[in-house]
């Protein structure tokens, strides 16, 4: 019997979907390996860690806490799944970075499926292999940032306009994730409508505009984004306003925010940060720019929109981190994808079969046998204090604080509330903050490492149980204090 055209191509199909379950599985292993044992980072998962415990000791959903203020800066979707994943596994590290795990995983089959109904389904397995091997993707699959979240959000975004191109009432469904995006990253997540500009000069994605399901998929899902701030306006007023969009958006926006910052633009951040995409995408690019001159629009007009959204946005801000591109990523890995499927069919295939597994595989080994090879593994020696912390203070403990306000103190509070549980007030001149320690029943002080002449300057006598960037001192008696 002669083999059909419709066979290879479910053959084929078989195939993808099982080379696609094997990367799946990889990355799943990659990520999660030792995902409990090795510390967060600083900047800023501690902090949302932090978040989402309060979220799973408290219940509700619309107020986020920290050491039990409001927290007015990000919406609570993220640290709300990050306390349910600590509702399940209780909490830990690997429960805080459990929903990124989730999400990046999402992104990638996302990416894939995204691919199918674009370039093909060869450059969107291709695109989610090398999704998986870039740096920037692993590192916040392991974290708890809310960057991977506002991808995995735009992604589907994304994804279910283009299935609503085939069935128009699909395009309801464009609320749940937008309405996710915007109460995960607020106003960032109206970034998924760069589609909206998109289809107007596209003659492919135009028809989207005159289906009324779009449009109310797209009301639905910002008034339901909505819903956070207007709550939150009302509850709190001008405290929850000057915060949440004063300090938050609009003063990095116009450079204001005293936070440090690169001063490069975004072209510059990509090629920094988002390798190793930026060389085989910018080829995908030109290569969808030729087909369209020849053949018109067609449904990858869509991606070269997503590229084009987030650095258009950045280069408008004056507030510059490569950590804001992050969204762009599926679609330089998609542009990545198809170049190489179609300049470099076999290399294409070794990625996606068999070298990015490996590596995953190969990436994964090495968390679990010798994590201190990898270059910013998290914040272990804190972690590694973290009983004799909390036997020497009480859980909650206000402890005086050493150092200047800013990035330190940032560090220091972060850290110490989401290991050791006690609370780092703000920083003080050394006498102030020694004569605070004596007035408490654990005498501790938090001490950058070097403030601790500014200590010693004082005359005071002191154990040092642990000092790593900054350190925990005990005060042994206050005869020396001048």
């Amino acid at each position: 019997m002669p083999v059909t055209l419709s066979a290879l191509h479910d053959d084929e199909r078989r195939r993808l979907t099982a080379a696609l379950v094997v990367l799946l599985a990889a990355a799943a292993f990659a990520w999660t390996a030792g995902a409990n044992d090795l510390g967060l980072k600083t900047f800023d998962d501690c902090r949302y860690a932090r978040k989402g415990l309060e979220m799973m000791q408290r219940g509700g959903f619309m107020e986020v806490t920290w050491a039990g203020r409001p927290d007015f800066p990000y919406p609570p979707l993220q640290f709300w799944l990050i306390g349910r994943a600590m509702a399940v596994f209780g909490p830990g590290d690997f429960a805080a970075r459990f929903p990124s795990m989730v999400m990046a995983l999402g992104t990638m089959a996302a990416v894939v499926w995204i691919g199918a109904l674009t370039l093909g389904r060869r450059a969107g397995l291709t695109a989610a292999a090398l999704l998986a091997l870039t740096p920037m993707f692993g590192n916040h699959a392991r974290r708890c940032m809310i960057d991977l979240p506002l991808c995995f959000w735009t992604a589907l975004v994304v994804l279910v306009f283009l299935l609503g191109l085939r069935h128009r009432r699909l395009h309801a469904l464009i609320a749940l994730p937008l309405a996710a995006a915007l109460l995960t990253k607020g106003m960032l997540g109206l970034l998924g409508l760069f589609l909206l500009p998109a289809a107007v000069v596209s003659a492919r994605l135009r028809p989207a505009l005159r289906s009324g399901w779009l449009w109310v998929g797209v009301a639905a899902g910002v008034l339901i984004g909505a819903s956070w701030p207007v709550h939150h306006a009302i509850v709190f007023g001008s405290a929850f306003v000057d915060d949440h969009f004063g300090a938050t958006i609009f003063r990095r926006v116009l450079g204001q925010a005293a936070l440090p910052r690169s001063s490069a633009n975004p072209l510059a951040l990509l090629w920094k940060e988002y390798q190793p995409l930026v060389v085989p995408a910018a080829a995908g690019l030109g290569l969808w720019l030729w087909r369209r001159r020849r053949a018109g629009a067609a449904e990858s007009d869509a991606l070269a929109a997503w590229v084009a959204a987030p650095i258009a946005l950045l280069a408008l801000s004056h507030w510059s981190s490569g950590r804001y591109l992050f969204a762009v990523l599926p679609a330089l890995a998609l542009f990545a994808g198809d170049a190489l499927v179609r300049l470099a069919r076999p290399v294409a295939s070794a990625i996606a079969l068999w070298l990015a597994p490996v590596l995953l595989v190969a990436c994964g080994v090495t968390y679990l046998v010798s994590p201190e090879t990898l270059k910013n593994y998290g914040n272990m020696p804190y972690k590694g204090f973290a009983a004799e912390a909390r036997a020497l203070m009480p859980s909650g403990a206000l402890v005086p604080s050493i150092g200047d306000p800013g990035v330190g103190h940032w560090e220091t509070e972060n850290v110490a509330l989401w290991y050791w549980g006690v609370v780092a007030e703000t920083p003080r001149p050394p006498a102030e903050a020694v004569a605070r320690a004596l007035s408490t029943n654990h005498r501790a002080l938090l001490v950058q490492r070097d403030r601790l002449e500014g200590l010693d300057s004082l005359g005071v006598k002191y154990e040092v149980p642990f000092m790593s960037r900054f350190g925990l001192v005990v005060l042994a008696d206050v005869g020396g204090t001048r």
